[in-house]
């Protein structure tokens, strides 16, 4: 069996049989249920729109994963640069100087600032290094819905604190 169906006219738009055989071996996705969690997933309104704009893609990309289930995945590489993308907004809105090339350098200059606290640092760090693994990949990553969703959760809650 494939890791994800072969898309067809015939069946774009029914749910990815890789979730029937989750539910086989104890799994429990419900589209709606499912619907529900990742639409509340939401960046504050004090997070520039370019970014929240970014995360919508993100967000519909988790949520459409339903259908074909890579895009569970696709949506969690498309987080990780939402995450680069806010960084960089909050460093150009604190003025940071222009040697805060890179996205390491801006974490460290955001840590330096007491934006980030050591804590919160850690976690960035984390994120830059699955930016990096997302953005090279060597092979096709495939997660499961639950581990995507944590993820999100997680990282909009970073995205947020950026913005107070």
């Amino acid at each position: 069996m494939s890791l994800y169906k072969e898309l067809t006219p015939e069946n774009w738009l029914t749910e990815d049989h890789v979730l029937e055989s989750l539910r086989q071996i104890g799994g429990d996705f419900d589209q709606q249920r499912w619907a529900t969690r990742v639409l509340r997933l939401a960046l504050s309104p004090t997070v520039p729109q370019q970014i929240r704009d970014l995360f919508g893609v993100a967000r519909g990309a988790l949520l459409y994963g339903a259908f074909f289930y890579p895009m569970f995945t696709l949506g969690l590489e498309q987080l990780f640069r939402v995450a680069e993308a806010s960084v960089d907004a909050r460093c150009k809105a604190l003025g940071a100087p222009s040697r805060c090339k890179t996205y390491e350098k801006k974490l460290e200059w955001l840590r330096e600032q007491g934006v980030l606290v050591p804590a919160d640092a850690q976690h960035w760090a984390i994120l830059r290094q699955l930016r990096n693994s997302a953005s090279h990949p060597e092979m096709q990553l495939i997660l499961t819905p639950g581990s995507v969703i944590d993820w999100f959760e997680r990282v909009v809650a970073r995205v947020n604190a950026l913005y107070p």
